[in-house]
């Protein structure tokens, strides 16, 4: 097993979101980021035992790859974007309507 790995290493959130990571480096001797590309763009390297956090928006649905540019290709993760979520879907107002 890889000794370095991200913590969970998979993400799920809708379209529209706004996510906050709080990204801490555990490691004391190595770098890591939190690198994810297109449509996202970020790349957030953290020094031994420190920590960032950044917000972004979940703005493309889809599933995207984040890794480590330093520990590839064993330091990866994904974060999936699902459509965005409704109050009440179409099959839930309809069960609604037949009990009432």
């Amino acid at each position: 097993m890889p000794a370095d790995y991200y913590i969970p290493n998979i993400f799920v959130a809708n379209k529209g979101d706004s996510i906050t990571l709080h990204f801490y480096n555990l490691d004391a001797g190595d770098r890591h980021s939190f690198t994810i590309g297109a449509p996202y763009n970020i790349n957030e390297a953290v020094a031994p035992l420190h920590n960032v956090t950044f917000t972004f928006e979940a703005g493309n649905e889809g599933v995207y790859r984040f890794y480590c540019t330093y520990h590839q290709p064993t330091m990866t993760g994904q974060l999936i974007v699902l459509p965005p979520s409704s109050v009440l879907s179409a099959a839930s107002t309809k069960k609604l309507r037949k009990n009432h």
